[in-house]
């Protein structure tokens, strides 16, 4: 499975700092959450976790959310691509995705890019580093 494949399929176009991240296996952020990738193993897997999401997920997974990152609690991070630029945010394993995409303001995780996204995913792995377990 390539990049081109995922785009084409969940039709969306990755930025480019996460285009270049995904091809970029030595970048830290494979490392500080569980990174979906175009061809990840088991769960890690882009489309298999989307396709996964928007047929057996209560969440309301649909277009236009794309789900990116996990910390592996059953929680993940999204793009919301009817915004461009995409927006993204945190969906908590306990609520629906439209209600975690329309939120915003002080004490929400909703980030305006993938650069401020990885910027506070690398910071807080740091902050834990071994004993890092999410946000």
């Amino acid at each position: 499975m390539t990049i081109e494949d995922v785009e084409r399929e969940l039709e969306f176009t990755f930025p480019l700092p996460h285009r270049r991240d995904i091809e970029n296996a030595d970048d830290r952020i494979h490392i500080a959450c569980e990174y979906l990738l175009p061809d990840g193993p088991g769960r890690q897997d882009f489309l298999e976790a989307n396709r996964y999401l928007r047929k057996e997920s209560w969440q309301g997974w649909e277009k236009p959310y794309v789900a990116f990152a996990s910390q592996g609690c059953g929680d993940w991070f999204a793009y919301d691509t009817s915004i461009i630029p995409y927006k993204i945010f945190y969906v908590d394993p306990t609520e629906r995705v439209k209600d975690a995409a329309a939120k915003s303001g002080e004490g929400t995780l909703v980030l305006a890019t993938y650069e401020a996204w990885k910027e506070c995913t690398l910071q807080t792995y740091d902050e834990g580093s071994e004993d890092f377990d999410g946000w």
